[in-house]
């Protein structure tokens, strides 16, 4: 018999599971889930699966259809506009306030580690790691000005944006650029330059776009929306 705890555990996992695949795109928006399968993937009943799905459709990562099924939820593009937005409003703020008060100081040689090794990721196509590394660069930026909290409203564990920007980290010109523009911020930081930040912060964050325009828009079948583009 197995217990409580362990059907528990076994959703958890099961749940983990799905929503990385899900993220890393190893599930591409629109692809139908299987409790069945699922179950019999893992060994274990469909109430485990059953309990992992509930918990994907409440944050977004699966929708279900009335009589057809449960579906990896597509890429929400009017979802994403909003975050872009409000992390660009975020970022200037953040980037204002350390370079004004000199905050980011003691962060300099981890910021420039940071990128090294973003560097080298991109060099061994680590997509996974230099995601990893993306985020932890504006992190340290945000608790430099002691405002970790922040990063909640940037799209970091939003499933729709998180999607997205890892979509970009597959092209080589977005993972140079990104590069290249993480730079453009270090050194405004060291040289205490406020009057660049607005310019960089906006062309960082709307790569997302240039990428859109050049080549996602052919895979319209994994978007919805894009009324605010």
């Amino acid at each position: 018999m197995i217990e409580n705890n362990d059907i528990s555990s076994l959703e958890s996992f099961i749940y983990t599971s799905l929503k990385d695949q899900i993220i890393n795109l190893d599930l591409l928006p629109g692809t139908k889930l299987s409790e069945m399968k699922i179950a019999k993937l893992y060994g274990c009943s469909r109430a485990p699966v059953r309990g992992a799905f509930s918990e994907l459709r409440v944050k977004g990562y699966v929708e279900s259809r009335p009589q057809v099924g449960t579906f990896v939820s597509k890429i929400d593009l009017d979802r994403v506009e909003e975050i872009r937005f409000v992390r660009e409003s975020v970022e200037v703020a953040v980037l204002s306030l350390g370079i004004e008060k000199n905050l980011f100081a003691p962060k300099l040689s981890l910021l420039q580690a940071n990128i090294n090794e973003m560097i080298l990721a991109r060099n061994q196509m680590n997509l996974k790691r230099f995601t990893e590394l993306d985020v932890m660069f504006h992190n340290i930026l945000y608790s430099a000005v002691n405002k970790p909290f922040v990063s909640k409203y940037c799209g970091d564990n939003d499933v729709h944006y998180a999607r997205l920007r890892f979509m970009v980290t597959r092209e080589p010109k977005s993972l140079q650029t990104t590069t290249n523009e993480h730079q453009e911020i270090l050194k405004l930081i060291s040289d205490r330059n406020v009057a660049g930040i607005n310019d960089v912060v906006f062309r960082h964050l709307h790569n997302i776009y240039n990428f859109l325009d050049r080549k996602a828009l052919s895979n319209a079948d994994i978007f919805v929306g894009g009324t605010q583009l």
